[in-house]
């Protein structure tokens, strides 16, 4: 039985793929196994990963019908072995010391996840500092702290050091015993784990290193063209506002962002013209309506947004000035509750 398993759904990456497998396989820390999730990946991926199975005995690979991110992970979570878990995204790769020094910290902390830093890049390469374990910088978070402070690890100033990469850490396999990924998310789905996962979680611990390269260069869905999967994240924002084990000022600011995302979102489609995504958008559009109370009783926001909401909801075309003279005071609102 290996100590890690690291998940890597695969889909139309095909070429990150080998950088991606490498930087697992050459990796410090041998004692693993490397789950492939071909999710129907309709190029050669899936080729590549059965190459990969074929000369390494410590690669498995799963093939399956496209399902999404999501459906991918939870296949991976099935099948590992592993007494810890690691995802690792296919066109991302990690630091040849990221699974040693993350289990030395686990050892030594004993706690159900150890999250590091991670380094967003446009390169293809990276040069890699040398790391010592006893000179790396650490901090336990509770999860009280996490849960008082939730908005702000994801979206705020720690959001770079601790949550971002709280999936691409390494974790107790326990964790996930009874959590599954929503497959119906196709967007925000870290955000909507994360919010289901803290209170599984006695602290985490977090590395001040950045040893996660998230590659930006790739045609991933946060950077592709405006389709119905980005609505999602209206949902994952909306139930985020209403979590039990968060305190109601972390609700109220999940709230203004959902506010914020769905009139952006509102923009974007009369900017594109499209009737198709009108039409998809209309579910959001009752069901913010149904929201109107609890906006009003969310101390961010004005009545103006409020007035523009209610104007673009009755198809009034005076929302998108109202929304054009609100839009920049809502970001500055948004910054400031990091």
């Amino acid at each position: 039985m290996p100590t890690i398993s690291v998940i890597v759904p695969v889909y139309k990456v095909e070429p990150y793929l080998h950088r991606c497998v490498d930087s697992i396989l050459n990796q410090t820390f041998t004692d693993l196994e490397v789950i492939l999730v071909d999710d129907g990946s309709p190029d050669h991926c899936g080729a590549i990963c059965d190459e990969y199975a074929g000369k390494d005995s410590r690669v498995r690979v799963i093939h399956k019908e496209n399902g999404g991110l999501s459906s991918a992970r939870n296949a991976g979570i099935d099948a590992m072995t592993g007494r810890f878990g690691m995802f690792v995204d296919s066109d991302d790769w990690i630091h040849p010391q990221m699974l040693e020094l993350l289990f030395r910290a686990q050892e030594e902390y004993g706690t159900a996840m150890v999250s590091v830093t991670n380094q967003w890049t446009s390169e293809n390469q990276v040069k890699y500092v040398q790391y010592e374990y006893a000179e790396v910088v650490k901090t336990v978070y509770a999860t009280k702290t996490i849960e008082e402070a939730l908005y702000s690890f994801v979206f705020g100033k720690k959001r770079k050091d601790v949550l971002t990469c709280g999936l691409y850490s390494i974790w107790k396999t326990d964790v996930f015993k009874d959590l599954r990924f929503d497959e119906c998310v196709y967007y925000a789905e870290d955000l909507d784990m994360l919010c289901k996962i803290t209170p599984h979680l006695s602290d985490i611990v977090h590395m001040h290193i950045p040893l996660y390269f998230y590659y930006t260069g790739s045609e991933s869905l946060n950077r592709c063209p405006l389709n119905k999967k980005k609505f999602c994240e209206l949902s994952v924002l909306r139930n985020a506002a209403s979590l039990a084990h968060i305190s109601e000022t972390e609700k109220q600011k999940f709230m203004y962002r959902y506010l914020f995302k769905f009139l952006s979102l509102a923009w974007a489609i009369e900017k594109e013209k499209n009737l198709q995504l009108q039409k998809e958008f209309a579910p959001y559009e009752k069901r913010i309506l149904c929201d109107i109370s609890k906006l009003l009783r969310t101390p961010y926001v004005t009545l103006y947004e409020i007035l523009a909401l209610l104007l673009y909801l009755a198809k009034c075309p005076l929302w998108k000035i109202m929304y054009g003279k609100t839009e920049m005071g809502m970001v500055t609102t948004l910054n400031s509750l990091a």
